[in-house]
């Protein structure tokens, strides 16, 4: 087996509803505060995310988690670096929602994380490391001679992004699409001794994203002993 250093950038679970401001701020807030989170006054954040602009709150924090509240947007989510955490948080936000009648009416739930991994102890390439997973099989070799010819230099893969096969007709938004996994797994940009992981997982089903949240860190693991285990 293999010997990994896995270290979470971001996690984050949200809930989505169809409406703007699903609960009033204030009711969210003190139903926190009674479950023992900390109030926080902060400025709302403006989020750019592609071509939309989301604006965010923070409204309070428990174990090292934020609470976010994008109220306009109708999305409630909790942010932090530990995937434990961030469930366990979650899940008393959950139970809140529950109480308060709340959590029936959401549209569907996510999962987001970003983390970075460190691969054996020898410093070796990510960028080789991907390109010898695919075995030069990435395209067609008549493609690959084309785009090659296109650059005027010699390609290789660079990064694997999997999406589920059963959405492979869907047209519109992926943001909207209700049950959706992406996973995306290329070279640490500012280091490339070391991969990133990005996962999204969407689904109607809370106890399902909560299920992949419990489950990321072991998914990290049986991912890179299939893509790499042989090169290390």
């Amino acid at each position: 087996m293999i010997k990994l250093k896995i270290v979470p950038e971001i996690v984050e679970i949200n809930v989505f509803y169809d409406i703007e401001e699903p609960i009033l701020k204030d009711d969210l807030i003190e139903a926190l505060k009674e479950k023992g989170f900390s109030e926080i006054s902060e400025e709302p954040e403006l989020l750019n995310i592609g071509r939309i602009e989301l604006e965010r709150l923070t409204i309070a924090r428990k174990r090292g988690c934020k609470i976010n509240y994008s109220w306009r947007d109708g999305v409630i989510g909790v942010v932090g670096n530990k995937f434990i955490d961030v469930l366990t948080t979650y899940e008393e936000l959950e139970q809140i929602l529950k109480d308060k009648e709340f959590l029936n009416n959401a549209k569907r739930f996510e999962h987001h994380s970003r983390v970075k991994v460190q691969i054996g102890t020898k410093p070796t390439s990510t960028i080789k490391l991907l390109a010898q997973a695919f075995k030069n099989i990435f395209l067609p070799q008549d493609k690959y001679t084309k785009l090659e010819e296109i650059f005027n230099m010699k390609l290789q893969p660079f990064c694997i992004r999997l999406c589920p096969k059963n959405s492979e007709d869907f047209i519109g938004n992926l943001r909207e699409y209700e049950n959706w996994l992406d996973v995306y797994i290329f070279p640490y940009i500012t280091n490339t001794r070391y991969l990133s992981i990005w996962f999204v997982f969407r689904d109607k089903d809370s106890e399902k994203v909560k299920e992949f949240t419990r489950s990321a860190e072991s998914r990290i693991k049986n991912i890179l002993e299939v893509i790499v285990s042989d090169r290390i």
